[in-house]
């Protein structure tokens, strides 16, 4: 036999046989596969990839995909080029900005159902928003069922939700925004009136007049500038009869009532200053928690 011959390569695989590969593959593997050639990256595009859980962090000079609980980094590398950094090994992708080639992953990820996606952006850079409206426009309607966005802003989100399958999302949550301004926007789309969960954490509080539109969650939690009497008063007559709610969580910075005055809303009877106690009325029994620039009622 001639030394001469040809042996098969990456390069020249026929796609049917990439096919078979990738199929036999994890689906972190076939992502970090599409780097290796043409052929794979048409075969892995061609296949999608499904995960769980995507988590997508912004930073500075790097952008870090984690697909259920596995990292995968972007690095900026010298002369235009990115470090992927996977399982300890580093490859180096020539010509290829690390921001854009973690969005180009992100939309072949996003192409399949996920039950959970995160999308953080270091508060000391610009806005990435627009690239993330650009992934979802492209790949259509989203389907996720939790939907996070941390150190964003309403103007940054409130574009990309028309994009997320309304019937499919059940959680909403947006942690540590740089405004609460433009809030009553989100409450007209329908992904905000399908979902079942609401989250709103942040050092920058909602004003205290949303708590009524939040009614229609089975959970909710909410950073407040003031947790009225009345909020409590609506929280009793409306939530706690709703056969689907169970839990709800409030902080706040201040209140026209003590800790001991909004647990007279449910107990008439209670006479300690702050504290938690079990309240019972025609549908369940409740856990009430009122504090100091805390309430909470939760199903027992």
């Amino acid at each position: 036999m001639s030394n001469n011959q040809k042996h098969p390569t990456l390069l020249n695989m026929p796609l049917e046989v990439a096919n078979q590969i990738l199929e036999k593959l994890e689906p972190i593997y076939q992502l970090t596969s599409r780097k290796v050639c043409k052929c794979l990256k048409t075969s892995v595009d061609k296949l999608g990839t499904h995960f769980y859980s995507i988590t997508f962090h912004i930073l500075s000079r790097e952008a870090h995909i984690q697909l259920n609980g596995t990292e995968i980094k972007y690095i900026d590398a010298p002369n235009a080029s990115t470090y992927v950094i996977y399982n300890e090994q580093k490859k180096i992708i020539q010509g290829e900005n690390f921001i854009n080639l973690a969005f180009n992953d992100l939309q072949l990820l996003l192409k399949n159902p996920i039950s959970k996606f995160e999308f953080l952006e270091d508060k000391s850079i610009q806005d990435n928003g627009l690239r993330l409206l650009d992934v979802m426009k492209q790949n259509g309607r989203v389907h996720l069922k939790s939907i996070k966005f941390s150190h964003c802003s309403i103007d940054d989100v409130l574009p990309i939700f028309p994009y997320l399958n309304a019937q499919v999302v059940e959680e909403i949550e947006l942690y540590f925004f740089k405004s609460a301004d433009g809030f009553d926007r989100i409450r007209d789309l329908d992904q905000w009136k399908n979902a079942k969960s609401f989250t709103y954490y942040s050092l920058v509080p909602m004003e205290n007049n949303q708590t009524m539109h939040m009614f229609h969650f089975e959970h909710f939690t909410l950073t407040l500038d003031k947790f009225l009497l009345q909020d409590a008063i609506q929280i009793r007559d409306n939530v706690l009869n709703r056969s689907t709610f169970e839990i709800c969580n409030i902080n706040f910075r201040a209140s026209n009532a003590t800790p001991s005055e909004i647990a007279k809303v449910f107990k008439s009877d209670y006479t300690d200053d702050d504290g938690d106690f079990l309240w019972t009325n025609d549908c369940k029994t409740w856990l009430i928690c009122s504090h100091h620039e805390f309430f909470s009622c939760s199903e027992t």
